[in-house]
């Protein structure tokens, strides 16, 4: 069975052959990430007998809402490509952005979000698709200490409801506040999994600190 809330976290900045937030999201990119998707579901023993397409979804870094659309709109949107009538994705919309907090905001504008709260429709709307699994990649870059904790309690909160949560991520506060276990990559393969107890707690405190300074890592990671 697979862990339930997870960090994975990669020594080496993983290069997807371009920018990994880019907003246009093109066809080579998502052969690369659909790639990348099957080779750690690989590597966590998650249960391949699942369809792939109807279980498992990625929510990018730098989510991209589109300016004009209201939130519901926003999180809404994916469900039109799947088929759904839109009174029911309007409907599962607004129950998604509810679970998340954001209930009084479904009719605001991006711009009148802020950046916790439009990662947090981001979440939203990989909760109204309906998938069993979900991986979010950084889904705190960016954002400050007080709008990190909130997209920490919401993942927390998607977690409680069944969904096993994957976090691509090198947010070592997020990382404490909201996994319950580690999987380190590094060079391709699976270099450590423990859980996040009070001593793998304390072994991932002294490896980001390690890490750091020795200069491993870029200002980027």
């Amino acid at each position: 069975m697979p862990v339930a809330l997870a960090g994975l976290f990669f020594s080496l900045q993983l290069c997807l052959g371009g920018d990994s937030s880019i907003g246009i999201f093109d066809f080579q990119y998502f052969c690369v990430i659909n790639c990348f998707l099957r080779f750690i579901c690989v590597q966590l023993d998650l249960p391949q007998e699942i369809p792939f397409k109807e279980s498992l979804l990625l929510v990018l870094q730098n989510f991209q809402l589109l300016p004009r659309q209201t939130a519901v709109e926003n999180v809404a949107l994916p469900l039109i490509y799947a088929g759904v009538g839109k009174r029911e994705r309007l409907k599962r919309a607004a129950a998604a952005l509810d679970k998340v907090g954001l209930s009084d905001r479904i009719n605001f504008v991006p711009n009148q979000l802020s950046g916790g709260q439009k990662q947090r429709a981001a979440i939203a709307s990989a909760i109204a698709s309906g998938r069993s699994v979900l991986f979010l990649d950084e889904p705190t870059s960016g954002l400050d200490h007080k709008h990190m904790l909130e997209v920490a309690e919401v993942l927390r909160e998607v977690w409680d409801t069944g969904i096993s949560v994957y976090v691509i991520t090198h947010d070592l506060e997020l990382i404490i506040e909201c996994c319950t276990d580690v999987i380190h990559f590094e060079n391709g393969t699976i270099a450590d999994q423990y859980q996040m107890d009070a001593e793998g707690m304390e072994k991932i405190r002294k490896y980001f600190i390690q890490e750091k300074c020795c200069g491993k890592w870029s200002k980027s990671d």
